[in-house]
């Protein structure tokens, strides 16, 4: 894929997000994994099988490509990259019907830019009991998109991993491991933070000069070799 479509596919994820179950969205439509709605032609139903995160990312991009062939179609005006992926994030939305009769595309190729981004927030309206309400989800993803046409969005950060006391599974086991060679913790890991674990990181903390709060953050795991 070229420029445009790698900048909606990093702009997507985050906004759509991500569920390994059935839900549905705010217009009442079966969604999975990536704000997919059809699988080899079939609508998504509440009996749709749980996915991974690597096939609906794979869903993603197959309908992606759907939407970036549609933004190819409609857009005749000179685009930048920002502003075919804002299209490309709107025609995966709405649909390829809608973007391509939307006069949001009109005013874009008529040169209206001003125009075209105005369109945007007109796009935030479900039919419900017979009247249109606005969505604030619909509300601040078109926000998102006009940031993204101006080219001034910036994917969020992600929150530094932190293991604490409740924290359980296999990187809590290669965690233990990890203060086992330090010299912190008496084996064997069992994959559970418990009170034996956070007193392991503690007395690691103390030993290192590190503040000791019994949590392992990314300054804790960098000093201790440890891999967040």
């Amino acid at each position: 894929m070229t420029a445009a479509p790698d900048l909606a596919a990093s702009f997507l994820k985050p906004i759509e997000g991500f569920s390994a179950t059935p839900y549905p969205d705010s217009g009442g439509v079966w969604t999975i994994g990536y704000g997919t709605t059809y699988i080899s032609g079939n609508p998504v139903t509440r009996y749709t099988q749980a996915c991974t995160e690597e096939l609906a990312t794979a869903w993603l991009m197959s309908d992606m490509s759907d939407a970036w062939a549609t933004v190819r179609n409609g857009v005749i005006a000179t685009a930048k990259d920002c502003e075919l992926a804002a299209f490309i994030s709107f025609a995966y939305n709405e649909g390829d019907r809608a973007f391509l009769g939307s006069t949001l595309l009109a005013r874009f190729n008529a040169g209206d830019i001003a125009g075209c981004e105005a369109q945007f927030s007109r796009w935030i309206y479900v039919s419900e009991g017979g009247r249109l309400v606005s969505v604030p989800g619909l509300v601040n993803r078109r926000a998102a998109e006009v940031a993204l046409f101006r080219g001034v969005w910036k994917p969020p950060v992600a929150a530094p991993v932190v293991f604490a006391i409740g924290s359980k599974g296999h990187d809590v086991s290669l965690l233990q491991m990890a203060l086992i060679g330090a010299g912190c913790l008496v084996p064997p890991p069992d994959g559970d933070f418990g009170e034996q674990t956070r007193a392991a990181v503690e007395k690691f903390q103390a030993a290192n000069g590190l503040a000791v709060d019994g949590k392992v953050g990314p300054e804790t795991a960098a000093v201790l070799g440890f891999d967040l």
